[in-house]
């Protein structure tokens, strides 16, 4: 803008060398027999998976068959805030534009390597996912300019679950509850046979493909997915569209009211969510979820480590202690921790401080099991682990 008005310009976008598509089966066994094979030839990757299960597995699986002189970090959501913090400034100082890079490193990790993080990677390999999010996790990949090892000198998306002969295992890996299903196979239906994308060019086009799906089955799907399968999964995604397109409108302020105050009718600020008699106001959409801090407990108090200090739960926290303590939460969103934490009382300490009201203490023993029979222990090395046993569905 100047003294003539507003001008426009154009610029050309980031040009991106092509890159490669490989296939992998989805059991980690596979997945880490090629993340070793990668490994040989130097350099430094990453495996994201598509829930926290599969990263632990895996992260435990590659750590007892690596060379100790090899890095391998484990990333994801469900490690105490303040050491998650910790863990993402370690992936940096590995990863980011002024890494001190070794001769080998692995970063296992879930979708948190795909948020806001500027890291660079040699290889990579990821589970299959919604396309858009595949190509946002290969955006990592070469993804600044700089020497790369022999083996890796030309970028290649390795994909778990795009084998081309078969169709992804999508129940036993889980997959199906965290991604919606239709989308992941109409993914894996245009990825399958695909030896080269194009980035970012390629991106608007794909995302499209794959999220405008066609009311009939693709010939190519015909022969492993039945009408009755597919007519299903079609069903289900498109009620639920139109279920949030619904609470969309139900939430849209109607600018053209002669009252402003009106505008507001029936509408919940954020921070009343829950209260009234009008539409709660959220942040986003998906499974409902709660803050839980890990504490040990025993005769002489709650404390943040084994080794650390007790406090009285029964006693007003210090502003110090509280802040402490919420800097130690951990999300969580299996539902019978859900349910089982919003059927508690939040204790005098918690309840009585506002970073606090709405956090629940997630009480453990001496070996960092929790009470209660809840199937879930919190581990130094891998954070937050869930008993997968069929007694603890997630």
């Amino acid at each position: 803008m100047d003294a003539n008005g507003v001008h426009g310009c154009g610029f050309e976008a980031q040009r991106y060398a092509a890159l490669a598509l490989g296939a992998v089966a989805e059991d980690l066994d596979a997945v880490a027999e090629k993340v070793l094979g990668l490994l040989r030839g130097g350099g430094c990757g990453a495996v994201i998976l598509n829930t926290v299960d599969r990263a632990q597995n895996l992260y435990q699986t590659l750590a007892r068959q690596l060379d100790r002189d090899v890095p391998i970090l484990l990333f994801h959501a469900r490690f105490p805030a303040d050491q998650r913090a910790a863990i993402e400034r370690q992936v940096l100082n590995l990863f980011g534009p002024e890494g001190q890079r070794p001769k080998a490193a692995i970063l296992v990790a879930t979708q948190v390597a795909e948020q806001s993080l500027d890291l660079d990677f040699d290889f990579m390999l990821s589970d299959l996912a919604p396309v858009d999010l595949l190509l946002q996790r290969a955006g990592r990949l070469h993804r600044h300019s700089r020497a790369r090892p022999e083996l890796h000198a030309c970028a290649c998306l390795w994909v778990a679950g795009l084998l081309p002969d078969r169709l992804p295992e999508m129940k036993a890996t889980r997959w199906l509850y965290v991604y919606e299903p239709l989308i992941l196979l109409r993914t894996w239906q245009l990825l399958k046979h695909l030896p080269l994308l194009q980035l970012p060019s390629d991106i608007d086009r794909y995302v499209q493909r794959v999220y405008d799906a066609p009311k009939d089955i693709p010939e190519e799907l015909e022969a492993l997915v039945s009408q009755e399968m597919m007519g299903d999964l079609q069903g289900k995604y498109l009620g639920k569209n139109q279920f949030q397109h619904q609470l969309a409108r139900n939430i849209v302020l109607d600018p053209r009211s002669e009252d402003p105050f009106m505008v507001y009718a029936e509408r919940l600020l954020a921070e009343e969510a829950g209260e009234g008699s009008g539409i709660e106001a959220k942040t986003r959409l998906g499974p409902e979820s709660v803050a839980v801090i890990p504490l040990w407990h025993g005769p002489s108090g709650w404390k943040t480590s084994p080794e650390g200090a007790p406090f009285d739960p029964l006693v007003p926290l210090r502003d110090a202690q509280a802040k402490m303590l919420y800097s130690r939460q951990i999300k969580v969103s299996r539902q019978n921790l859900v349910k089982f934490f919003k059927n508690c009382e939040v204790p005098a300490c918690f309840a009585e401080h506002p970073w606090l009201r709405d956090v629940y203490p997630l009480l453990l023993d001496a070996q960092g099991c929790a009470e209660s029979g809840l199937g879930i222990r919190l581990d130094e090395e891998l954070g937050l682990v869930y008993d997968t046993s069929p007694d603890h569905p997630h």
